[in-house]
């Protein structure tokens, strides 16, 4: 993996199955010598938690942070989502994250600099080799002032501060994983209840809060639009929580018929 941030970067499995994610994880997951940001914890036989059960867990959904800025077709689809989760016997609950509506903003104070820190060199010899859109966001990572990068990372820890309250309540959080169904690659902008939205910002709205505050999380099919294009569903779970994620997301998968179903094209 070529390195974008620093602190942002998490490499994770993309598989067909959520079985398939934790035998994957397994092999990647543990002490690496030559990466520093790697943990020396006892790595778990996360299959071992793929027992399709699970009644009685606690979900939480930060629905002020969902509620108006998702697609119509996207929203019904978590609905439905939340619905199947407690049919499986999971109690779902509305959580509080104040801080959460200022993730995107910080997140892009954090990876800006950090990957225009790591790429300068290659960004002044070779700029022709990067797409213009990448070189353009590296080219405003060198722009911007360092006390919005300071206090982005003030931020990031106020929002974690904030999530590990809520996971005293609850012990995943779920979410869609985009704002919108899938859509054409290179589009600028999405449409969402009418409004042109940013396909970035639509795309990393709900993942990207996660990844600032370094927390396990699995996407997997969670339904689909009219137009045959696939939805994602979001499951995040507390520090090293990856065997309810899996756990959850397992259940999910068994009980639903997305992950068979084929997108249109």
């Amino acid at each position: 993996m070529t390195p974008l941030s620093w602190s942002l970067d998490h490499i994770g499995p993309l598989v067909k199955s959520v079985e398939d994610a934790a035998v994957m994880l397994r092999a990647i997951a543990g002490r690496d010598p030559r990466d520093p940001t790697t943990s020396d914890r006892p790595v778990p036989d996360y299959t071992a938690a793929l027992t399709g059960e699970i009644k009685g867990v606690r979900v939480g959904v930060p629905w002020a942070y969902i509620a108006d800025t998702t697609d119509s077709e996207v929203h019904t689809a978590f609905a439905q989502a939340l619905q199947d989760l407690e049919r499986l016997g999971a109690t779902v609950e509305e959580i509080t994250v104040p801080y959460l509506q200022y993730a995107p903003a910080a997140l892009l104070a954090i990876v800006l600099p950090e990957a225009a820190a790591y790429h300068e060199k290659n960004l002044a010899s070779r700029a022709q080799d990067y797409g213009a859109d990448v070189r353009t966001l590296l080219q405003l990572g060198k722009l911007l002032p360092a006390h919005r990068y300071v206090t982005a990372q003030r931020l990031r820890g106020l929002l974690m501060q904030d999530l590990a309250r809520c996971f005293e309540r609850v012990e995943v959080v779920c979410t869609p994983t985009a704002a919108v169904p899938a859509f054409p690659i290179g589009a600028r902008e999405v449409m969402i209840r009418g409004k042109a939205v940013d396909s970035l910002g639509a795309l990393t709205r709900f993942t990207g809060p996660f990844n600032l505050a370094g927390l396990p999380a699995l996407s997997l099919p969670g339904g689909f639009s009219a137009d045959g294009l696939p939805i994602g569903l979001q499951i995040v779970g507390r520090p090293f929580g990856e065997p309810t994620v899996l756990r959850v997301g397992y259940a999910y998968e068994q009980h639903t018929p997305w992950h068979g179903r084929q997108p249109k094209l």
